[in-house]
């Protein structure tokens, strides 16, 4: 159980990492 919620914490900390890189090239881009 607990191991099945640190690693959904941790995909949503790479999900949100990943979105702010994107989102940071495209203000880049514009």
């Amino acid at each position: 159980m607990m191991t099945e919620v640190r690693s959904r914490v941790m995909w949503a900390r790479l999900l949100h990492f990943v979105l702010r890189i994107i989102c940071n090239t495209d203000a880049d881009k514009l």
